[in-house]
């Protein structure tokens, strides 16, 4: 599981720090 940020734009940071859009994470805690 990857730990995932929520940003501004509707977009989240994942540890790795590479940018996915909201379709790509479908598990946001």
């Amino acid at each position: 599981m990857l730990h995932t940020r929520r940003r501004p734009g509707n977009t989240y940071e994942r540890w790795d720090g590479a940018n996915v859009t909201a379709s790509d994470v479908t598990l946001v805690t």
